[in-house]
Protein backbone atom coordinates (compact mmCIF):
# COMPACT_ATOMS: atom_id res chain seq x y z
CA UNK A 1 0.00 0.00 0.00
CA UNK A 2 0.63 3.33 0.18
CA UNK A 3 3.99 3.77 2.55
CA UNK A 4 5.76 6.70 4.28
CA UNK A 5 9.15 6.58 2.70
CA UNK A 6 10.96 9.15 4.87
CA UNK A 7 10.47 6.71 8.05
CA UNK A 8 13.22 4.01 6.14
CA UNK A 9 16.33 3.83 8.08
CA UNK A 10 19.15 6.13 7.04
CA UNK A 11 21.75 4.00 4.86
CA UNK A 12 19.18 1.24 3.92
CA UNK A 13 19.26 1.21 0.02
CA UNK A 14 16.01 -0.99 -0.57
CA UNK A 15 14.25 0.67 -2.93
CA UNK A 16 10.61 2.40 -1.87
CA UNK A 17 8.13 4.02 -3.61
CA UNK A 18 5.85 6.99 -2.15
CA UNK A 19 1.97 6.67 -2.58
CA UNK A 20 2.35 2.97 -5.12
CA UNK A 21 -1.65 2.72 -4.20
CA UNK A 22 -3.47 0.22 -2.16
CA UNK A 23 -4.38 -3.36 -3.54
CA UNK A 24 -8.05 -3.58 -4.48
CA UNK A 25 -11.03 -6.28 -4.22
CA UNK A 26 -13.84 -7.27 -5.51
CA UNK A 27 -16.72 -8.44 -3.83
CA UNK A 28 -20.24 -9.83 -5.04
CA UNK A 29 -23.33 -8.62 -3.24
CA UNK A 30 -25.06 -11.41 -1.57
CA UNK A 31 -21.78 -14.05 -2.06
CA UNK A 32 -20.08 -15.59 0.74
CA UNK A 33 -16.23 -15.26 -0.17
CA UNK A 34 -13.38 -17.71 1.19
CA UNK A 35 -10.59 -15.56 2.36
CA UNK A 36 -7.36 -17.30 3.20
CA UNK A 37 -4.97 -15.39 5.57
CA UNK A 38 -1.73 -15.82 6.54
CA UNK A 39 1.17 -13.31 8.58
CA UNK A 40 3.90 -14.05 6.80
CA UNK A 41 5.97 -11.49 8.82
CA UNK A 42 8.95 -12.60 11.02
CA UNK A 43 8.32 -10.04 14.16
CA UNK A 44 4.50 -9.12 14.52
CA UNK A 45 1.06 -10.21 15.40
CA UNK A 46 -1.32 -8.97 13.13
CA UNK A 47 -5.15 -7.91 13.56
CA UNK A 48 -7.23 -8.72 10.27
CA UNK A 49 -10.63 -6.85 9.41
CA UNK A 50 -13.19 -5.23 6.87
CA UNK A 51 -15.22 -2.79 8.30
CA UNK A 52 -18.49 -3.67 8.72
CA UNK A 53 -18.13 -7.52 7.71
CA UNK A 54 -18.13 -10.14 10.31
CA UNK A 55 -15.99 -13.44 9.86
CA UNK A 56 -16.94 -16.95 10.26
CA UNK A 57 -13.49 -18.75 11.50
CA UNK A 58 -13.68 -22.27 9.81
CA UNK A 59 -9.60 -23.34 10.20
CA UNK A 60 -6.51 -22.47 11.99
CA UNK A 61 -3.09 -23.66 10.50
CA UNK A 62 -5.07 -26.22 7.93
CA UNK A 63 -7.08 -27.96 10.83
CA UNK A 64 -10.94 -27.25 9.97
CA UNK A 65 -12.60 -26.12 13.72
CA UNK A 66 -16.28 -25.59 14.96
CA UNK A 67 -16.85 -22.15 13.15
CA UNK A 68 -17.34 -19.22 15.35
CA UNK A 69 -17.99 -15.57 14.08
CA UNK A 70 -15.55 -12.32 15.13
CA UNK A 71 -15.06 -9.14 13.90
CA UNK A 72 -10.92 -9.16 13.78
CA UNK A 73 -8.85 -11.77 13.06
CA UNK A 74 -5.63 -12.00 15.23
CA UNK A 75 -2.78 -14.19 13.55
CA UNK A 76 1.08 -14.93 15.12
CA UNK A 77 3.55 -15.38 13.29
CA UNK A 78 3.57 -17.44 10.63
CA UNK A 79 -0.35 -18.25 11.41
CA UNK A 80 -2.68 -19.10 9.07
CA UNK A 81 -6.59 -18.88 9.10
CA UNK A 82 -9.43 -19.65 6.44
CA UNK A 83 -12.45 -17.31 7.14
CA UNK A 84 -15.85 -16.82 5.39
CA UNK A 85 -17.13 -13.65 4.99
CA UNK A 86 -20.27 -12.45 3.15
CA UNK A 87 -20.86 -9.28 1.12
CA UNK A 88 -23.94 -8.18 3.07
CA UNK A 89 -22.66 -5.02 4.10
CA UNK A 90 -24.22 -2.66 1.96
CA UNK A 91 -25.68 -2.55 -1.33
CA UNK A 92 -24.18 -3.06 -4.92
CA UNK A 93 -22.24 0.06 -5.01
CA UNK A 94 -20.72 -0.06 -1.53
CA UNK A 95 -16.94 0.11 -0.74
CA UNK A 96 -14.80 -1.06 2.46
CA UNK A 97 -11.78 -0.88 3.99
CA UNK A 98 -10.04 -4.03 4.69
CA UNK A 99 -7.25 -3.58 7.35
CA UNK A 100 -4.23 -5.27 8.56
CA UNK A 101 -2.99 -4.18 11.64
CA UNK A 102 0.35 -5.03 13.66
CA UNK A 103 0.19 -4.92 17.52
CA UNK A 104 0.73 -2.15 19.57
CA UNK A 105 3.43 -4.95 21.38
CA UNK A 106 5.64 -4.59 18.06
CA UNK A 107 7.61 -1.48 16.76
CA UNK A 108 6.63 -0.79 13.33
CA UNK A 109 7.53 2.36 10.83
CA UNK A 110 4.18 1.62 9.88
CA UNK A 111 1.83 -0.74 11.84
CA UNK A 112 -1.48 -0.05 10.01
CA UNK A 113 -1.65 -1.27 6.41
CA UNK A 114 -5.32 -0.98 3.91
CA UNK A 115 -6.63 -2.50 0.79
CA UNK A 116 -10.15 -1.44 -0.80
CA UNK A 117 -12.88 -4.07 -0.96
CA UNK A 118 -15.39 -2.81 -4.07
CA UNK A 119 -18.86 -4.51 -4.47
CA UNK A 120 -19.52 -5.19 -8.17
CA UNK A 121 -20.92 -1.35 -8.93
CA UNK A 122 -18.56 0.63 -6.88
CA UNK A 123 -16.72 3.48 -8.24
CA UNK A 124 -12.78 1.74 -8.18
CA UNK A 125 -11.21 5.35 -8.87
CA UNK A 126 -12.81 6.51 -4.83
CA UNK A 127 -11.66 5.37 -1.42
CA UNK A 128 -13.56 4.06 1.02
CA UNK A 129 -14.86 5.98 3.43
CA UNK A 130 -15.92 3.10 6.15
CA UNK A 131 -15.03 3.28 9.78
CA UNK A 132 -13.24 0.68 10.93
CA UNK A 133 -14.62 -2.10 14.04
CA UNK A 134 -14.55 -0.70 17.42
CA UNK A 135 -12.35 -3.37 18.92
CA UNK A 136 -9.43 -2.48 20.63
CA UNK A 137 -5.71 -3.97 20.27
CA UNK A 138 -5.33 -5.50 23.06
CA UNK A 139 -1.63 -4.18 23.24
CA UNK A 140 -0.25 -7.66 23.90
CA UNK A 141 1.74 -10.48 21.48
CA UNK A 142 -1.15 -12.93 22.21
CA UNK A 143 -3.30 -15.08 19.83
CA UNK A 144 -6.78 -15.11 19.89
CA UNK A 145 -8.22 -16.84 22.81
CA UNK A 146 -7.55 -20.66 22.50
CA UNK A 147 -10.36 -21.41 24.16
CA UNK A 148 -12.58 -20.39 21.51
CA UNK A 149 -10.89 -22.61 18.62
CA UNK A 150 -12.02 -26.57 18.70
CA UNK A 151 -11.22 -28.91 16.07
CA UNK A 152 -14.06 -30.96 14.12
CA UNK A 153 -12.34 -33.93 14.54
CA UNK A 154 -9.97 -33.84 17.85
CA UNK A 155 -7.28 -36.34 18.23
CA UNK A 156 -6.05 -37.62 22.00
CA UNK A 157 -2.72 -36.74 22.47
CA UNK A 158 -0.28 -39.73 23.22
CA UNK A 159 1.82 -39.57 26.82
CA UNK A 160 5.13 -38.36 25.81
CA UNK A 161 7.98 -40.39 25.92
CA UNK A 162 10.47 -37.79 26.28
CA UNK A 163 9.89 -34.11 27.85
CA UNK A 164 12.45 -31.50 26.43
CA UNK A 165 12.66 -27.91 28.17
CA UNK A 166 14.16 -25.18 25.40
CA UNK A 167 14.32 -21.24 26.20
CA UNK A 168 13.85 -18.37 23.34
CA UNK A 169 16.06 -15.74 24.58
CA UNK A 170 17.19 -12.14 22.96
CA UNK A 171 20.72 -11.26 22.93
CA UNK A 172 23.31 -8.83 21.31
CA UNK A 173 26.01 -10.19 19.40
CA UNK A 174 29.58 -8.92 18.99
CA UNK A 175 28.30 -6.94 15.86
CA UNK A 176 25.65 -5.34 18.56
CA UNK A 177 23.24 -6.92 16.20
CA UNK A 178 19.95 -8.38 18.46
CA UNK A 179 19.36 -12.19 17.54
CA UNK A 180 17.55 -15.02 19.08
CA UNK A 181 18.55 -17.82 21.19
CA UNK A 182 16.77 -20.91 21.20
CA UNK A 183 18.19 -23.49 23.17
CA UNK A 184 21.36 -21.50 23.73
CA UNK A 185 21.70 -21.77 20.20
CA UNK A 186 21.18 -18.77 17.69
CA UNK A 187 20.94 -21.13 14.72
CA UNK A 188 22.67 -20.28 11.17
CA UNK A 189 20.92 -22.02 8.24
CA UNK A 190 22.88 -23.50 5.61
CA UNK A 191 20.28 -23.54 2.80
CA UNK A 192 22.77 -25.43 0.37
CA UNK A 193 22.76 -28.43 2.65
CA UNK A 194 18.70 -28.99 3.91
CA UNK A 195 18.51 -30.48 7.32
CA UNK A 196 16.02 -33.16 6.03
CA UNK A 197 17.35 -33.58 2.83
CA UNK A 198 20.26 -34.59 4.71
CA UNK A 199 18.48 -36.70 6.98
CA UNK A 200 16.70 -38.29 4.31
CA UNK A 201 20.52 -39.54 2.87
CA UNK A 202 21.20 -40.97 5.98
CA UNK A 203 23.59 -38.03 6.90
CA UNK A 204 23.01 -37.54 10.55
CA UNK A 205 25.98 -35.14 11.52
CA UNK A 206 25.08 -31.66 12.09
CA UNK A 207 26.98 -28.08 12.55
CA UNK A 208 26.17 -27.29 16.27
CA UNK A 209 24.85 -23.60 14.98
CA UNK A 210 22.20 -25.62 13.08
CA UNK A 211 20.30 -26.58 16.36
CA UNK A 212 19.37 -29.78 15.36
CA UNK A 213 17.65 -32.35 18.76
CA UNK A 214 18.19 -36.01 17.74
CA UNK A 215 15.00 -37.96 19.92
CA UNK A 216 16.27 -41.42 18.17
CA UNK A 217 12.95 -43.52 18.76
CA UNK A 218 10.82 -42.18 20.55
CA UNK A 219 7.24 -42.10 19.57
CA UNK A 220 6.27 -38.87 21.47
CA UNK A 221 8.30 -35.93 22.68
CA UNK A 222 6.69 -32.77 24.51
CA UNK A 223 8.21 -29.58 24.08
CA UNK A 224 8.23 -27.39 26.63
CA UNK A 225 8.85 -23.64 25.20
CA UNK A 226 9.93 -20.84 27.66
CA UNK A 227 9.84 -17.84 26.90
CA UNK A 228 12.49 -15.57 28.35
CA UNK A 229 11.87 -12.54 26.43
CA UNK A 230 10.90 -8.73 27.74
CA UNK A 231 7.12 -8.52 27.33
CA UNK A 232 3.99 -6.90 28.67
Amino acid sequence: MNFDCSTVEPGDRTRCTNNAGVSKFKFQSGKTHRLRLINSGADGVQRFSIDGHTFTVIANDFTPIVPYNTTVVTLGVGQRSDVLVTANAGDSRSAFWMRSNITACTPAKQPSAVAAVYYEDADTNRPPTSTAWNVADPGTCTNDDLSITKPVFPMPVPAPTFLQTMEIELFKNSSDITLWKFNGVSMRANFNHPILLQANEGNFTFEKEWNVLNFYSNSSVRLVVVNKTPGP
